[in-house]
């Protein structure tokens, strides 16, 4: 219920999936970090914390940077995924 009316807030305020495909991110994001925050894991919260950053950063960057802005940022967030798993191997 509650990610179908921050959806719908997000279409009236003009924001919807087809200018904006960075909105998808929000809504799972915060979910995932909600989820994992009530398990006590805090990679996995942070990775989705990180999600929902780079979906409200895709609203900032405009219709056409926010394609990039996915792109790019998902990126950094599985980069520093797998560099927090490394370093916790490595000790």
């Amino acid at each position: 219920v509650a990610a179908i009316t921050v959806m719908v807030a997000l279409a009236a305020g003009g924001v919807s999936y087809g200018r904006y495909p960075t909105t998808l991110l929000i809504i799972p994001g915060l979910a995932w970090a909600a989820v994992m925050a009530a398990r006590a894991g805090w990679r996995e919260g942070a990775t989705g914390a990180a999600i929902a950053v780079v979906g409200v950063a895709g609203l900032f960057a405009g219709p056409a940077g926010s394609r990039a802005v996915a792109g790019a940022g998902l990126a950094a967030v599985l980069l520093a995924r797998a560099v927090a798993i490394a370093w916790q191997q490595r000790g």
